[in-house]
């Protein structure tokens, strides 16, 4: 949702787009660094509150921001998204036995794939409902990271 969100900014869009791969690159980059630092349960709270904040931000700060600030928001919303995202990939044989890894993968793309189709459709609607929806997940995920149970 936050790419199709990109082309809202204003200045370059192909500048946003760049910053925004940068970011997401380096997030992802960073990702393995932050699980072997600081762990698992961290590195997911890190991430959704990174992505939260930015969005909470992105709401309240939009209407009177430069320009600058607001496409420094939406990376860094981008920035903790990716995190997470790459932290389910590589942590989830910390989490799941090995004989329910596939099936719990499998399970998660699938709620993942139904979230991907909506996310257009939530882009577009008026603001500050987007972000709004958006921030709530990553607060929600953040909280609900602290019950991760390790193996």
């Amino acid at each position: 949702m936050v790419s199709i969100y990109l082309k809202y900014l204003g200045g370059d869009f192909f500048l946003n787009v760049y910053l925004s791969a940068v970011a997401e690159i380096t997030a992802k980059l960073l990702t393995s660094v932050f699980i072997a630092r600081i762990g698992l349960k961290r590195t997911y709270f890190v991430a959704y509150s990174v992505a939260a904040v930015s969005s909470c931000l992105l709401i309240f700060l939009a209407e009177n921001s430069s320009t600058t600030m607001i496409a420094v928001l939406v990376i860094g919303c981008k920035a903790g998204l990716c995190m997470g995202f790459c932290t389910a990939y590589l942590a989830i044989v910390l989490v799941y036995p090995t004989t329910f890894v596939a099936t719990a993968m499998g399970f998660c793309n699938i709620i993942a794939r139904i979230a991907s189709i909506t996310a257009p459709m939530v882009a577009e609607i008026s603001d500050p409902w987007p972000m709004s929806i958006l921030a709530a997940m990553c607060a929600a995920a953040a909280i609900l990271s602290s019950f991760i149970i390790v193996k």
